[in-house]
């Protein structure tokens, strides 16, 4: 089974690049420890790829190609959820393993809800305006998993998410994150005014709209990150997420 080219990218993009990104503030944010060891000590190694990154690899390779798959023509005459849903479930790569199809199923019954919405207005916003989107900039770089065009002209960033652990407080600030740079760097003449995030796994479907307050945070938190940076402190900050890191032995011990 191939690894998609776009985790490929990822994974270089974090360890090449000295921009910021989003998996770097967030880790910055969650714990500048931690931050040290991976992206000053480089000790990429060390790092464990959990059960659900792996599933997620191939999930984010299915919700990036799953829109070229689908057959307008044969979705549009299919009137119920149950008809769509199963056409949609067609389109799943048998060779994914179970857990990997179920989530792919739960998103196909989202989408088979997008899709039966869209129709009352105008098919072309089922589709996608970008997936797996790159953007940079000097100062930035990362991947937005998928932009959607609103019918007021306007964008919505949304992420894929396949965590067992639904944590709004983390998804919201990752997603105001994404938008900040796409409205920064503007590549569509366009703003973000709403952001979103489904998790395959859960099956939850959440969505947020934008206000000129939602991007304060993010600014003084990237402020505070470039002058702890230089003045290279690095604290130590205990959260639940220390039960998942692979330096925690070091931190309390």
């Amino acid at each position: 089974m191939k690894k998609p080219l776009i985790i490929e990218l990822k994974a270089k993009l974090e360890r090449d690049d000295t921009r910021i990104s989003k998996t770097k503030y967030t880790t910055f944010q969650i714990c500048p420890a931690r931050y040290e060891k991976i992206y000053v000590d480089k000790r990429y190694d060390e790092l464990v790829q959990s059960p659900e990154m792996k599933s997620g690899e191939l999930f984010h390779l299915f919700g990036k190609e799953f829109f070229d798959k689908v057959d307008v023509d044969k979705a549009l005459p299919l009137l119920t959820f149950e008809d769509l849903s199963q056409y949609f479930e067609t389109l799943i790569p048998v060779e994914y393993p179970p857990v990997t199809k179920e989530c792919c199923r739960n998103f196909c019954r989202f989408e088979a809800e997008h899709f039966l919405r869209a129709k009352k207005t105008d098919i072309k916003f089922f589709f996608p305006l970008e997936r797996e989107y790159l953007l940079e900039s000097d100062e930035y770089i990362g991947i937005i998993d998928r932009i959607d065009l609103l019918a007021n002209d306007t964008l919505m960033n949304i992420e894929y998410k396949l965590s067992s652990r639904w944590r709004v407080q983390y998804i919201k600030s990752e997603c105001v994150f994404y938008s900040f740079w796409l409205n920064k760097i503007d590549p569509f003449d366009r703003k973000a005014t709403m952001i979103g995030a489904y998790n395959a796994n859960l099956d939850i479907w959440w969505q947020f709209k934008l206000t000129p307050w939602s991007f304060r945070g993010i600014e003084s938190g990237m402020r505070k990150m470039s002058d702890k940076i230089s003045k290279k402190e690095f604290p130590k900050r205990h959260t639940s997420f220390c039960r998942m890191c692979e330096f925690a032995k070091e931190c309390f011990w």
